[in-house]
């Protein structure tokens, strides 16, 4: 649940400081530049483990929550608008979420510290797990940030990762679990999650987020199968108009394609921010079976799946394969407990895709 939202900023010459407090008459959505005003002091206070609500700050975003899922949504929103903070340099149609201005800290129940806020642009809080996602508004302020922040006493761990790749690999975490606040052991796919985040083959979009009903894309699943081949070196003449070749993608791509794993479509495109569809995941899996010269027989009764007709041709014998070996099973997506639905056009979330590849890795690699 989300327990608070404020956007705050100072308003006029009403500021003041007073007994080392910052006093000052506050109005959201007001643009502190605008109205001319200057803070001495600008800092963010916690107290045993919690935001106080005497902040001084000014146009700093706050937010919350003591859900786990709508905290990973707000991080997961800051990802994707973080390109505004990046550098020049930056191009968002090509390169990685920019998020490298981003810091990730958690506290002690008891923390009582000051921080310096002066750059920061939002913070979003997990009150079940007194974590921490701080934006601010360079790569610099933040690189400053976890020097200062890892030598105050009552911060249990705080680190800049550009990419999550590492994730919360400090004190708080805790040995051969998975560091992602929005997985619990009670998730139905925890274990997948746990398992291929073991293996380096899925991890998180953030150091301590995994997004698991986000959507997977085209050119995220070339990713994964790339990895799960050891990203191996290798040469190609093979080439899509929407692919650079040193884009985050680019090798995982062509590698793909190169060994006849993915096709792209007629135009000429791969389709890198597609929601790949489950069908897709089939066909994809399938053709990546029969190149490693895996066994990939078996076949499945469609029958018993009430939306077969949506299943594409090109598709058929992919998910053929997959049904009848348990890689991709049936939804009760109404409710009814009889008739399942296959989904075949469905995007598939990263919770499913990461079952899915689960699935494959026992029956071929275990």
């Amino acid at each position: 649940m989300k327990k608070r939202f404020r956007t705050i900023a100072a308003v006029g010459l009403a500021v003041a400081m007073l007994s080392g407090n910052c006093v000052a008459a506050w109005v959201g959505l007001t643009d502190v530049s605008a109205a001319g005003t200057e803070i001495e002091s600008v800092s963010l206070a916690i107290e045993n483990g919690k935001i106080k609500e005497e902040l001084c700050a000014k146009d700093i975003a706050i937010e919350t929550y003591d859900d786990i899922k709508e905290y990973s949504k707000a991080v997961h929103k800051i990802g994707n608008e973080n390109w505004k903070y990046a550098p020049a340099s930056y191009n968002k149609e090509e390169e990685k979420p920019f998020i490298s201005n981003c810091v990730v800290m958690r506290v002690n129940t008891d923390a009582a510290l000051t921080v310096d806020a002066a750059h920061m642009v939002a913070v979003i809080q997990n009150t079940k797990t007194n974590s921490f996602y701080i934006q601010y508004d360079s790569e610099e302020a933040a690189e400053e940030a976890v020097k200062v922040l890892n030598a105050m006493d009552g911060v249990k761990y705080v680190s800049q990762d550009a990419y999550g790749m590492t994730g919360l690999d400090g004190p708080t975490q805790t040995p051969n679990k998975i560091p992602f606040d929005d997985v619990s052991e009670n998730d139905w796919f925890y274990e997948a999650v746990e398992a291929l985040y073991d293996e380096n083959i899925i991890l998180g979009p953030y150091p301590n987020t995994f997004a698991p009903y986000d959507y997977i894309v085209r050119a995220q699943f070339a990713v994964i199968l790339y990895r799960m081949e050891k990203e191996p070196e290798f040469e190609t003449e093979k080439a899509f108009s929407d692919v650079e070749a040193d884009s985050w993608y680019g090798k995982s791509v062509l590698w793909a394609a190169e060994n006849g794993v993915v096709t792209g479509y007629e135009n000429g495109l791969y389709g890198t921010v597609d929601n790949i569809t489950r069908e897709q995941i089939a066909v994809m899996l399938y053709r990546y079976a029969k190149h490693k010269g895996y066994d990939v027989s078996g076949t499945a009764d469609y029958s018993t799946f009430k939306d077969v007709d949506d299943i594409q041709v090109f598709a058929k014998d992919g998910l053929n394969w997959a049904v009848a070996n348990g890689i991709i099973k049936g939804k009760d997506l109404d409710g009814d407990k009889a008739a399942e639905s296959l989904e075949p056009q469905g995007s598939a979330s990263r919770a499913e895709t990461a079952v899915m590849i689960q699935r494959f890795t026992e029956k071929y690699l275990k």
